[in-house]
């Protein structure tokens, strides 16, 4: 696994930290983590990202997605696949662009009347 922003050990001394400042915080903090799944290193993990290669196609996302809700099979997780989403996004602001146009051509065209 890589660490890339810092490391297991860094982040529980980070919390550990901020648990010793800030005391009315920790039992708040324990409450709240027994409601996590048993986790490594006892620190909870709340998201898993997950970066595919650069051209990966919708049916290799779609397999990854299936594949992963079905492993854990847990009702609570969700799985956002941000690509899929801006192309989505991408597609319907042309169809609002469009649009837009139309009325604007329709407003101006009536205008002039």
């Amino acid at each position: 696994m890589s660490d890339s922003f810092l490391s297991m050990s860094q982040y529980k001394d980070m919390i550990n930290e901020v648990l010793m400042r800030y005391p009315w915080i920790k039992d708040k903090y324990h409450r709240r983590f027994i409601e996590f799944p048993r986790c490594k290193d006892n620190i909870p993990k709340v998201a898993l990202m997950i970066k595919l290669k650069p051209g990966s196609s919708i049916q290799e996302r779609s397999l990854l997605k299936n594949n992963l809700l079905n492993f854990v099979n847990d009702d609570s997780l969700t799985v956002f696949d941000a690509i899929t989403f801006m192309e989505d996004i991408e597609a319907r602001m042309g169809m609002l662009d469009f649009f837009n146009f139309s009325i604007s051509l329709v407003c101006f065209i009536l205008g002039f009347f």
